[in-house]
């Protein structure tokens, strides 16, 4: 059963004990299951925000570390989409590029990166 089977039976329920008519019941059930859904997509995309939140945290952890992050690619020309650039020790206090599809993936391979040289494992 899916998540929005459940959301609709949930629906049914809740809305029957008020005794609507069928149609708007139907209305009814559609409408929070496309709430339910929204709430699912609204949750993931807030969960991918805190951890963006806290691997750039981690990147600029140490002393004068930064991390800049680059505006879209937008030339459809085949190259990655999002890129971010990371300066520190473990760089050689030079910028760093890293780039993928999304800043996350960036941040992401600029971390297993920073672990690597600095001999740790990734999470």
């Amino acid at each position: 059963m899916t998540n929005r089977d459940n959301a609709e039976e949930a629906a049914v329920r809740y809305f029957s004990e008020d005794s609507l008519p069928y149609e708007e019941l139907a209305v009814a059930r559609d409408a929070f299951a496309k709430g339910y859904l929204m709430a699912i997509r609204v949750n993931k995309a807030a969960e991918a925000a805190v951890r963006r939140c806290e691997l750039i945290d981690k990147l600029r952890a140490g002393e004068a570390c930064s991390v800049t992050i680059i505006g879209e690619n937008p030339d459809f020309n085949g190259l990655p989409d999002q890129a971010i650039e990371c300066c520190g020790a473990w760089t050689g206090w030079a910028n760093k590029r890293f780039c993928d599809d999304s800043i996350l993936e960036a941040l992401l391979l600029a971390y297993a990166e920073r672990e690597r040289v600095e001999g740790r494992q990734t999470p």
